[in-house]
């Protein structure tokens, strides 16, 4: 392109390069979804979009322009791709592409069978649920938005899925039922979810939208079923959920489910609610409704809990157990357990063989319990500022505890590194800044890790790069290009040039290049 003062970008395709490096953990992502594409196909509304989803390859990548692409009828789809060559369908990074189902008694979109493919960027609106997946393993729903459903918004649990992936997604105002997540089917076996991730998702609001002829109100964020196992849920943020934020059951003797990071706000209902085999740590639970932790025998029998270094704040009771000491695997240690002025813990079978070991506790609890427990003094002098709901330390008055034997807790909410002597609690002391709990994203998406974005509805001043605030020039994206923000996303446009574009004291390297 031979133009001496103006840049005419138009569907420029741009490789993402994902270095491991970055505060949030890209391990938790599958290797293929970082493969190259083979084959681009655009898509603009007016096209035949139902169609060429259909018609989807091994390597095939639909790239979807900004606009509202509604239907009215039910959408089903089969995304077969390989290992060596998945199925990518994306929403171009930084625009808004709206899937609107009319009808609400139809799913905004049905995935009957798949593997190996990503959903990206898209916003789901309306329908009954906002996504059904089937007969699907290997999949990633990453960076989407579904909302305003008469029913729950993502649910896999018609038959048995494995390797699912829902990554940073944003969930909120769906009706009746109204799970943010239904994960695996209500008795179990054969229909379970397996070796699955629900990381970094935003989950709010939940049966707030479409109020009629609902025969039942559930709303709980996370609901993972009975004999669903091996799966991790971490570090996720919700608040204000119609019942519950997280809630699992039990897996059947198969390995635990992970339940770790999380944050959990001004739920109608139970905060946590666990029958067992899962393993709870470093996750924060505010001011529930109902009970912060509640544990019971449900669709199976309470055991092999373990519940470690979390913190509960406010709940009536905080902590509830109907099964902790007659049942296996039972711990629950260094956790920080505070409601003043009310009940803290209630158990109801005492702790015979369970393990309750280094907590601290502010409010009532049975006596019995007296050795594994070191009285709070009060959220003002023991948090740095519990009335903006930093919950980080102010002291070292939760320090110099001792791990559990068997059940290390390796790091903190924060990725901190214990040791064998820690803090009580979901953080590891290092310093005094603090963390203060936002109703947001816990960490920025993906897309945003490594890419500076550049658009001409930008602004150089008040930008910060990423794909909602960019700057306006690329002489201000290439200024702030680094060796971990390497890829310069320019969005379509007309773009005038004040003066040449400097790369020379930019150098890249052979694993992080600049790409453009």
């Amino acid at each position: 392109m031979n133009v001496k003062n103006k840049i005419i970008i138009f569907n420029f395709i741009f490789l993402i390069i994902i270095s491991s490096t970055y505060a949030q953990d890209i391990s938790l992502w599958p290797n293929w979804v970082f493969t190259t594409p083979d084959n681009i196909i655009d898509v603009y509304p007016g096209d035949n979009l139902d169609n060429m989803m259909k018609n989807l390859n091994p390597g095939d990548k639909l790239l979807i322009h900004e606009g509202t692409y509604t239907h009215n009828h039910f959408c089903e789809f089969e995304f077969h791709g390989t290992v060596n060559q998945p199925i990518f369908i994306e929403g171009i990074s930084g625009e808004e592409i709206i899937f609107k189902q009319l009808d609400v008694n139809q799913n905004n979109i049905n995935v009957y069978a798949g593997e190996y493919f990503s959903i990206r960027n898209i916003k789901f609106e309306g329908g009954s649920a906002g996504m059904r997946l089937r007969d699907v393993s290997h999949a990633v729903i990453e960076d989407c938005e579904v909302y305003n459903t008469r029913g729950n918004s993502i649910n896999a649990n018609q038959v048995a899925t494995n390797n699912l992936y829902f990554m940073h997604n944003h969930i909120h105002h769906n009706s009746c039922h109204g799970e943010g997540f239904y994960l695996g089917d209500h008795d179990g076996a054969p229909n379970i979810m397996t070796n699955s991730v629900v990381y970094n998702n935003l989950i709010h609001d939940t049966c707030t939208y479409y109020k009629v002829n609902c025969e039942k109100e559930d709303g709980d964020g996370i609901e993972v079923k009975q004999g669903s196992h091996s799966n991790l849920i971490k570090d996720n943020v919700m608040y204000n959920t119609k019942v519950t934020g997280i809630i699992t059951y039990g897996t059947d003797g198969n390995p635990s489910n992970i339940v770790e990071g999380n944050i959990i706000i001004d739920t109608e209902g139970h905060g946590l609610q666990i029958q067992g085999e899962t393993i709870a740590r470093n996750n924060i639970v505010i001011n529930s409704g109902g009970r912060n932790l509640n544990s019971k025998d449900h669709v199976g029998d309470t055991k092999n809990l373990v519940f470690q270094n979390n913190i509960l704040i406010g709940g009536e009771p905080s902590v509830r157990f109907n099964n902790f000491g007659n049942r296996e695997g039972m711990v629950f240690s260094n956790n920080i357990v505070y409601n003043d002025g009310g009940t803290a813990i209630q158990i109801n079978d005492g702790l015979s063989n369970g393990i309750f070991e280094g907590n601290y506790i502010q409010g009532s609890y049975p006596s019995e319990l007296s050795s594994g427990v070191t009285l709070g003094r009060s959220l003002t002098q023991d948090f740095i500022d519990s009335n903006n709901m930093n919950y980080y330390p102010k002291d070292g008055f939760f320090s110099g505890q001792n791990q559990i034997s068997g059940h290390n807790v390796n790091h903190d909410l924060l990725y901190q590194t214990r040791g064998n002597s820690i803090y009580a609690g979901a953080f590891e002391k290092t310093d005094n800044i603090g963390y203060e709990i936002l109703k947001d994203f816990k960490y920025p998406s993906r897309a945003d890790l490594n890419q500076i974005h550049v658009s001409v509805n930008g602004n150089d001043n008040t930008g910060d790069g990423s794909s909602s605030n960019p700057y306006n020039t690329i002489n201000k994206g290439a200024e702030e290009l680094t060796t971990e923000k390497n890829h310069l996303v320019i969005h379509e446009g007309t773009y005038y040039l004040t003066q040449a574009i400097n790369f020379y004291e930019k150098p890249g390297t052979v694993d992080k290049p600049y790409i453009i």
